[in-house]
Protein backbone atom coordinates (compact mmCIF):
# COMPACT_ATOMS: atom_id res chain seq x y z
CA UNK A 1 0.00 0.00 0.00
CA UNK A 2 3.11 2.41 -0.14
CA UNK A 3 1.46 3.65 -3.73
CA UNK A 4 -1.34 6.01 -3.78
CA UNK A 5 -1.55 5.78 -7.47
CA UNK A 6 -4.56 3.69 -7.59
CA UNK A 7 -6.31 3.80 -10.92
CA UNK A 8 -8.87 1.12 -10.67
CA UNK A 9 -10.52 0.51 -7.36
CA UNK A 10 -13.19 -1.52 -6.15
CA UNK A 11 -15.66 -0.24 -3.31
CA UNK A 12 -17.02 -3.42 -1.53
CA UNK A 13 -20.16 -2.33 0.55
CA UNK A 14 -22.40 -3.90 3.21
CA UNK A 15 -25.85 -4.62 2.15
CA UNK A 16 -26.82 -2.07 5.50
CA UNK A 17 -24.79 0.76 3.28
CA UNK A 18 -25.51 -0.39 -0.64
CA UNK A 19 -28.31 2.72 -0.72
CA UNK A 20 -25.71 4.84 -0.73
CA UNK A 21 -23.89 3.50 -3.14
CA UNK A 22 -25.12 5.27 -6.65
CA UNK A 23 -24.27 8.30 -4.68
CA UNK A 24 -21.09 7.32 -3.44
CA UNK A 25 -20.05 6.42 -7.40
CA UNK A 26 -21.24 9.56 -8.65
CA UNK A 27 -19.11 11.72 -5.98
CA UNK A 28 -15.66 9.65 -6.82
CA UNK A 29 -16.37 10.11 -10.05
CA UNK A 30 -16.43 13.66 -10.10
CA UNK A 31 -13.94 14.25 -7.26
CA UNK A 32 -11.52 11.64 -9.24
CA UNK A 33 -12.33 12.09 -12.53
CA UNK A 34 -8.57 10.16 -13.28
CA UNK A 35 -9.72 6.83 -11.59
CA UNK A 36 -12.44 3.96 -12.36
CA UNK A 37 -14.74 3.23 -9.70
CA UNK A 38 -16.21 -0.44 -9.15
CA UNK A 39 -18.86 -0.96 -6.77
CA UNK A 40 -19.06 -4.41 -5.33
CA UNK A 41 -22.03 -5.75 -3.21
CA UNK A 42 -21.82 -8.34 -0.46
CA UNK A 43 -19.46 -11.23 -0.82
CA UNK A 44 -21.59 -14.63 -0.99
CA UNK A 45 -20.07 -16.26 1.78
CA UNK A 46 -20.24 -13.68 4.04
CA UNK A 47 -20.72 -9.71 4.14
CA UNK A 48 -17.98 -8.85 6.41
CA UNK A 49 -15.40 -10.75 4.34
CA UNK A 50 -13.72 -9.06 1.32
CA UNK A 51 -14.58 -10.44 -2.06
CA UNK A 52 -10.84 -11.26 -3.32
CA UNK A 53 -12.50 -13.47 -5.40
CA UNK A 54 -14.93 -11.47 -7.83
CA UNK A 55 -12.14 -8.29 -7.04
CA UNK A 56 -9.34 -10.59 -8.91
CA UNK A 57 -12.11 -11.13 -12.02
CA UNK A 58 -11.90 -6.86 -12.00
CA UNK A 59 -8.36 -6.80 -12.06
CA UNK A 60 -8.38 -3.67 -9.66
CA UNK A 61 -5.77 -1.47 -8.07
CA UNK A 62 -7.15 -1.30 -4.48
CA UNK A 63 -10.12 -2.58 -2.87
CA UNK A 64 -11.70 -0.36 0.06
CA UNK A 65 -14.42 -2.38 2.11
CA UNK A 66 -17.02 -0.35 3.69
CA UNK A 67 -19.31 -1.36 6.30
CA UNK A 68 -18.95 -4.26 8.35
CA UNK A 69 -15.79 -6.31 8.73
CA UNK A 70 -13.83 -9.82 10.23
CA UNK A 71 -10.74 -7.74 8.90
CA UNK A 72 -9.33 -10.92 7.11
CA UNK A 73 -6.44 -9.54 4.96
CA UNK A 74 -6.38 -9.85 0.97
CA UNK A 75 -4.16 -11.95 -0.13
CA UNK A 76 -3.64 -10.52 -3.76
CA UNK A 77 -4.95 -7.21 -3.69
CA UNK A 78 -4.06 -3.72 -1.49
CA UNK A 79 -6.77 -3.46 1.08
CA UNK A 80 -8.33 -0.53 2.71
CA UNK A 81 -10.96 -0.77 5.43
CA UNK A 82 -13.45 1.73 6.49
CA UNK A 83 -15.41 0.49 9.35
CA UNK A 84 -18.36 2.98 9.21
CA UNK A 85 -19.85 5.74 7.50
CA UNK A 86 -19.83 9.14 8.71
CA UNK A 87 -22.79 10.60 9.41
CA UNK A 88 -21.67 13.55 7.25
CA UNK A 89 -21.00 12.67 3.80
CA UNK A 90 -18.45 14.67 3.12
CA UNK A 91 -16.42 13.07 5.79
CA UNK A 92 -16.31 10.06 4.11
CA UNK A 93 -15.22 11.99 0.75
CA UNK A 94 -12.05 13.34 2.52
CA UNK A 95 -11.31 10.03 3.38
CA UNK A 96 -11.15 9.16 -0.08
CA UNK A 97 -9.51 12.09 -0.81
CA UNK A 98 -7.04 11.43 1.82
CA UNK A 99 -6.54 8.10 0.38
CA UNK A 100 -6.06 9.03 -3.10
CA UNK A 101 -3.65 12.17 -2.58
CA UNK A 102 -1.60 11.34 0.81
CA UNK A 103 1.24 8.46 1.03
CA UNK A 104 -0.82 5.77 3.57
CA UNK A 105 0.28 2.44 5.26
CA UNK A 106 -2.85 1.81 7.35
CA UNK A 107 -5.57 -0.76 6.21
CA UNK A 108 -8.38 0.37 8.60
CA UNK A 109 -9.56 3.81 9.00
Amino acid sequence: NENPNYKKICIQITKNYIFIASILKSALDELFNNRFFIILGESVYGDCCIDEVTANHLCPDLIIKVGNSCYTPCKNIPFYYLSIIPQNFKKQLEFYENLFTNESTYNHI
